[in-house]
């Protein structure tokens, strides 16, 4: 289950940021998207801008459970959303496997050249977060990967 590190009165609706620890697995990765779109809702930004929101956390979180986390037991997943002026600054922590060679994946998009067939079932992920987020920072720190981003919301509506 979910938990809510808020205290009363804090949340992103009211201008405080959205401080969530959750299971690395993936019904409360789903738990916890629902729970912050109901608040990027009550922002009134246009419905591009909260897919956007949607879409670059969904890629994110699922990463983590399918990938960092994958096969660990008792793993989690921090995650902390604040407004900014322009939009979302987003941080995700997690205790899972560092990335490879510890860096961000490049996101390359699929050889257009290649045949339906050849194309993978994922690796659209880094894509689609490179194109959507901006000033992506990955860090390993004490035992812990550190991503953090953010979401320009009033610039993409």
């Amino acid at each position: 289950m979910m938990q809510s590190t808020l205290g009363p009165g804090q949340r992103l609706r009211n201008g405080k940021a959205v401080e969530l620890e959750i299971p690395s697995d993936p019904l409360a990765v789903r738990q916890a998207l629902a729970r912050i779109m109901e608040e990027v809702s009550a922002l009134a930004l246009a419905v591009d801008a909260q897919a956007t929101v949607e879409i670059v956390l969904a890629e994110v979180l699922n990463n983590v459970v399918e990938h960092a986390c994958a096969g660990l037991s008792g793993r989690r997943i921090a995650i902390t959303i604040a407004p900014t002026p322009t939009g979302l600054q987003c941080q995700v922590r997690d205790n899972g496997r560092p990335l490879p060679d510890g860096a961000l994946p490049a996101g390359d998009p699929p050889d257009p050249a290649c045949r339906t067939p050849e194309l993978a079932e994922g690796g659209f992920g880094w894509l689609l977060i490179r194109g959507l987020a901006r000033g992506l920072r990955y860090r390993r720190t004490g035992g812990m990967n550190v991503l953090s981003f953010s979401l320009d919301l009033h610039t993409a509506a």
